[in-house]
């Protein structure tokens, strides 16, 4: 665990880097009274699948799907800002697989969605 903080110590944050397959990490820390993004919530689609694969979020009143993320590659990521409870369903170019995340985490938080080759 690293701890951020800026010179006259106005701010302090806390975060873990994990790394993975290889690539770069880069880090963007920011702060006001303990976060910048204290109030959002994010999700952080992963692509650990050998397909080129797509997201839509899902309307929970209309059960409509909505494109949010279009392409993501094989061992890409891609984080979209959104709220605890919403749906979201990742599928591949000929729509032979469907899995759906559900976010599960509270204001200030990211949400790690791996897509699995398994799951295809």
């Amino acid at each position: 665990t690293f701890v951020a903080y800026d010179a006259k110590r106005t701010f302090r944050t806390e975060f873990v880097i994990h790394t993975g397959s290889g690539h770069d990490q880069f880090l963007h820390i920011t702060g006001v009274n303990g976060s910048a993004d204290a109030d959002k919530t994010h999700a952080k689609f992963i692509n650990v699948s050998p397909k080129l694969v797509h997201i839509n979020y899902i309307d929970e009143e209309t059960k409509e799907e909505h494109l949010v993320i279009d392409n993501l590659r094989p061992r890409d990521d891609q984080v979209l800002e959104t709220h605890h409870g919403h749906r979201f369903v990742a599928y591949d170019e000929e729509r032979t697989f469907r899995k759906i995340f559900t976010m599960d985490v509270e204001k200030g938080m990211v949400e790690n969605h791996h897509i699995h080759h398994d799951e295809l």
